[in-house]
């Protein structure tokens, strides 16, 4: 269990209202239905402006938080987006912060890769908008079943770089590399993703063979275009907005 604190740190009211009560929510997941929902403080008079609250953190690594005020006339604003808690966060997240998504890279071959020994690598950390810095990254390596076989969490010592240990990889198998940006206002950026294949058989001409058959190469660069596609589109959507 860990104590996580969620603050309203400034907040301009309206001339005429007087802030009377703020209602809490706290779920392991941002949809915030019933039955995610594991603390529901509704209409707190005391705790205007700030809530500790006990999470389990090993049964949920992440959770949300949102508030809403009630004022002395029966209106309310709310409720906020939704920020997010970590086991070393501080329970505050400034809405107007954009991350851009970390270009993703490995210092090998992404279409004949090593089994591990390589370094992840990210881009610069940038904000699309909003002020803040770089506090910490997760890493981490999923097979085609989404199952996660390597990771590591709330790194705050290789913030755009970090080395895969040897041999946590198997022959012959298509992984995505994925890495998480968060600033210290807690704020997440989307995860950058890159797909690779590790070591198979190397033909001559040092093209990959994918196990001898052209439908997983195939499948690879697909999966590829794919992602690539989707970036663009979210980035420029950002920019539009």
């Amino acid at each position: 269990m860990a104590i996580s604190n969620v603050s309203i740190r400034s907040i301009k009211l309206p001339s005429n209202k007087t802030l009377k009560s703020t209602s809490y929510q706290v779920a392991y997941e941002p949809s915030f239905t019933d039955e995610v929902i594991v603390k529901d403080i509704d209409k707190d008079e005391v705790n205007l402006y700030s809530m500790d609250f006990e999470l389990d953190f090993d049964a949920h690594d992440l959770y949300f938080a949102r508030v809403k005020l009630n004022f002395d006339d029966g209106t309310f604003y709310g409720w906020t987006k939704p920020i997010v808690l970590t086991k070393d966060g501080d329970g505050f997240s400034h809405n107007n912060i954009v991350i851009v998504t970390p270009k993703v890279s490995i210092t090998t071959d992404k279409n004949n890769a090593e089994l591990g020994g390589f370094k992840i690598e990210g881009s610069e950390f940038i904000l699309f908008s909003g002020v803040g810095s770089h506090k910490y990254t997760y890493y981490t390596i999923k097979d085609t079943t989404g199952a996660t076989v390597w990771e590591r969490k709330v790194n705050d010592n290789n913030l755009t770089s970090i080395r895969v240990p040897n041999d946590v990889l198997k022959v012959n198998k298509l992984y995505t590399a994925e890495m998480v940006y968060v600033s210290d206002s807690n704020q997440r950026s989307n995860a950058g993703k890159l797909f690779f294949k590790t070591t198979g058989h190397i033909v001559e001409d040092n093209e990959v063979a994918f196990g001898g058959k052209d439908e997983t190469s195939q499948r690879f660069r697909e999966l590829e275009t794919a992602y690539e596609e989707l970036l663009e589109y979210v980035v420029n959507n950002l920019a539009l907005r």
